[in-house]
């Protein structure tokens, strides 16, 4: 039996990975407009995102949710919503961001709420996606 193409894995249903106890990265969600809004126009992680790219009304930060997950569903990458499960709460992103299979190379995005800054989640994190790209 072949192995199926990296495409047909990767496209068959939304990875869903669990960091730790409290941390999972799945599907963003429109839901999840509120929050990123909230922390992605903090002072401290917009001094690293183009103004052009900071969404000024919840109603843009869904066209984000939403943009990020046309991603998986036009196959052309993956980002995933970092989430506190004991809030529910998206805190954070994390995603392919210029992923050449033919090379078999990627870049990782990533951006957390400074709240949960330096408790090593972001790390954590990373550490799972890795060992998703290597072994998926």
């Amino acid at each position: 039996m072949s192995t199926p193409h990296i495409e047909e894995q990767v496209y068959q249903r939304f990875p869903i990975l669990k960091v730790n106890a409290h941390i999972v990265l799945r599907e963003p969600r429109t839901s999840d407009a509120a929050a990123y809004l909230a922390y992605i126009n903090h002072p401290e992680v917009a001094l690293y995102v183009p103004d052009s790219c900071l969404p000024k009304t919840v109603e843009q930060a869904a066209t984000e949710m939403q943009w990020n997950r046309d991603l998986y569903n036009r196959r052309k990458s993956i980002a995933w919503s970092i989430v506190d499960t004991r809030t529910n709460t998206m805190i954070g992103c994390i995603s392919f961001e210029a992923w050449i299979r033919y090379h078999r190379r990627v870049e990782i995005a990533y951006d957390l709420n400074p709240s949960y800054w330096r408790q090593g989640i972001m790390s954590a994190c990373l550490a799972k996606v890795f060992q998703y790209a290597f072994e998926v």
